[in-house]
């Protein structure tokens, strides 16, 4: 099993920011493009290859954000609003994502098996989230959907989506 850690005020489409291992070595850099009708965030290895993409996607009626992993789509994950709760349906594979989505404090599971999942680590200096990788062959994907849930929830925050629904005490 894998550890990343990510500071916990990262999360923004303008930033660039490092996902760290245990040993607090760079494992990857995360850097947002914000452009006039979309967002992009570009996973890089720690010798600035890109390695995987998350393109943000807005039509009339919902945002998507695309999973790119070596300029190949994997999968797309669209957010699922409810009054009760907050979803996301990820397309063309068995996974799902388990747990309080909003606090970033879920499960990844494919197939039914965990293979992933994100909570947060307070230290007595800094918050993180820790990100634990229980199937290697699957970090990337398993860090794309994180950040692509935290840049969606980001966004809702803008626009009031959460804020209204948790300030309701509904979440």
């Amino acid at each position: 099993m894998k550890k990343l850690f990510i500071d916990k005020n990262c999360f923004s489409f303008r930033n660039k920011f490092a996902v760290t291992d245990e040993e607090g070595k760079v494992r990857y850099t995360i850097e947002g493009k914000k452009f006039a009708l979309a967002n992009n965030v570009v996973i890089s290895n720690d010798e600035g290859l890109e390695l995987a993409r998350i393109n943000e996607k807005w039509t009339l009626k919902n945002v998507t954000y695309e999973l790119m992993i070596a300029n190949e789509l994997i999968t797309s994950i669209q957010p699922k609003y409810s009054w009760t709760k907050m979803r996301y349906e990820v397309e063309n594979m068995d996974i799902d994502l388990v747990g309080n989505l909003s606090a970033l404090k879920f499960a990844i599971m494919k197939n039914e098996e965990k293979i992933g999942e994100i909570s947060t680590k307070a230290s007595s200096m800094f918050s993180k989230f820790v990100v634990d990788c229980y199937d290697d062959s699957c970090e990337l994907l398993i860090l794309s959907l994180v950040l692509a849930v935290s840049f969606s929830n980001s966004n809702m925050l803008n626009i009031g989506l959460i804020g209204g629904v948790v300030g309701a005490g509904v979440m």
